[in-house]
C-alpha cells in the first residue's frame, strides 16, 4: 500500500508472477483474494483501476 500511497491508484495495479508462486503453496485464488483484502478498503472506481483499467491503458489489452 505504500506503493500506492507515493505513486497514486492511478498509476499501479495488480500484476503476479503466477504461477511461479505454486511452489510456495499459493493458488490463483489465494493471490487474487489477498490482494483483493489489501484494497477492499478503497473506492469501487479505485478497485476497477488497481485490477483493469490501468494495466489496459499501460498494455495494448
Amino acid at each position: 500500500l505504500k506503493i500506492i500511497d507515493l505513486f497514486g491508484i492511478d498509476r499501479c495495479f495488480f500484476a503476479s508472477n503466477f504461477p511461479v508462486e505454486q511452489h510456495l503453496g499459493w493458488s490463483a485464488s489465494r493471490l487474487y483474494q489477498s490482494f483483493h483484502d489489501l484494497v477492499k478498503h478503497f473506492s469501487e472506481d479505485e478497485q476497477n483501476k488497481f485490477f483493469s483499467q490501468n494495466a489496459k491503458l499501460a498494455y495494448p489489452l
